[in-house]
């Protein structure tokens, strides 16, 4: 029997790096014209990841049942969000365009899907097909920069980082000293507008 690891004390071979992509302008409009030709579901899932800035699983899972366009409300249950609290994202015009086109399947909740019977998945051959449809010598990338490259555009275009905190659905120091449900969702809706008619889209 061995009593202790024999790798216990090692130090690891080189330190995790955080990333830092941050797609640009043109990245943007390249991916949002590659997006148009993928078309239903994929194509129109990677918008909605654009221009919301939320995770891949919550939108690819997205239900019609969390959607109030009325009141262009999504309403993300908290059993659905990663850190497990419900998060409201106003639906911006660019969202409401993507939304109103997509086809509804009968008997079926779910806003992205092939069969009606579970959401979308496949995302890595989905991202292969992408990356061949952007310009030769584009940085990698990973869906999840999306959040990153919003996060950082919304900074550049004046948001308060609280704000873009709550739109994104961060658990951090700087969200719970202003607690989501204090701030007004006009003042998230202004701050996702800035973004989706701030982008190259």
């Amino acid at each position: 029997m061995i009593d202790a690891s024999p790798i216990a004390g090692m130090k690891p071979l080189s330190k995790e790096r955080s990333r830092e992509r941050v797609l640009t302008d043109d990245e943007l409009g390249a991916l949002w014209t590659a997006c148009d030709a993928e078309g239903y579901p994929f194509g129109d899932c990677m918008k909605l990841l654009i221009l919301s800035g939320q995770r891949r699983a919550e939108v690819a899972e997205m239900r019609w049942s969390e959607l109030d366009l009325e009141k262009r409300l999504w309403t993300l249950p908290s059993q659905r969000a990663k850190n497990g609290r419900q998060h409201t994202v106003p639906i911006t015009d660019a969202m409401l365009d993507v939304l109103r086109r997509v086809p509804r399947f009968i008997g079926s909740d779910y806003v992205f899907t092939t069969t009606g019977k579970s959401p979308v998945s496949g995302f890595g051959r989905l991202k292969d097909r992408l990356d061949k449809a952007l310009p030769d010598g584009t940085e990698g990338w990973t869906i999840h920069d999306l959040r990153r490259t919003m996060s950082t555009n919304m900074a550049m275009l004046g948001v308060p980082q609280p704000v873009t905190e709550a739109l994104l659905n961060h658990k951090t120091g700087v969200v719970s000293e202003w607690p989501l449900f204090t701030m007004s969702i006009h003042t998230r809706t202004r701050s996702a507008r800035h973004w989706s008619s701030g982008t190259a889209i």
